[in-house]
């Protein structure tokens, strides 16, 4: 899936939510707080964290982040109920499956679950194992 940096496809552009996230490519995703707690075990434990900066009339510090924004993205697409669900994409599984477990969040796992069947059948016989493998961590060269 190539996504391409315009307004139109910049969904989460300034005023979108109240905490940016930054990609690894400079990307900037603005997001509702609310909505990564809710989703995400580690944005809900880094919220829960004191922090000074979230004192009334201080700037947001923006979180960067290791992944590009392809995957920020989509892994926000996953999560976000404002927007339609991406299909299945298998150029791009394994990073989302990677991001989701890195992340803690569950929802994209069911996601992938009820996208994989619905959508593809033969996507699960012939890579399960794969993109298992690939997202606990696996180094497999030729895939």
């Amino acid at each position: 899936m190539d996504i391409s940096f315009t307004e139109e496809t910049q969904r989460y552009g300034p005023g979108y939510g109240d905490f940016v996230l930054q990609s690894s490519d400079g990307k900037d995703f603005h997001f509702p707080r609310a909505i990564l707690a809710f989703t995400s075990g580690f944005f809900k434990d880094m919220f829960d964290l004191p922090n000074s900066s979230t004192a009334e009339g201080t700037p947001e510090k923006l979180l960067v982040l290791a992944e590009s924004s392809q995957l920020v993205q989509m892994l926000l697409d996953v999560i976000n109920p404002n927007v339609p669900l991406p299909p299945l994409d298998t150029s791009t599984i394994v990073g989302l499956l990677e991001g989701a477990r890195k992340y803690r969040v569950p929802c994209v796992f069911r996601w992938f679950e009820k996208e994989a069947i619905r959508s593809q059948p033969s996507f699960l016989l012939v890579q399960t194992s794969i993109i298992f493998l690939k997202s606990n961590g696996w180094q497999l060269e030729s895939w």
